[in-house]
């Protein structure tokens, strides 16, 4: 969601809404985990593709 990892980079806190009673402490440390992972995952999956072609024109 382009969305909420924009706001989340403006530093907006994104209300979860859900039906699950989650902690606050266990939210505060989810949303905490997920700047860096929607940061890491573009690059950590070009890095898994081009390893793949490269190792296939290796091959």
């Amino acid at each position: 969601n382009h969305v909420v990892q924009q706001k989340m980079q403006e530093g907006t806190i994104v209300r979860i809404d859900t039906d699950i009673p989650v902690p606050t402490r266990d939210i505060v440390l989810v949303r905490s985990r997920l700047v860096p992972q929607s940061e890491g995952a573009a690059r950590f999956t070009s890095l898994l593709v081009n390893r793949e072609s490269t190792r296939d024109k290796v091959l």
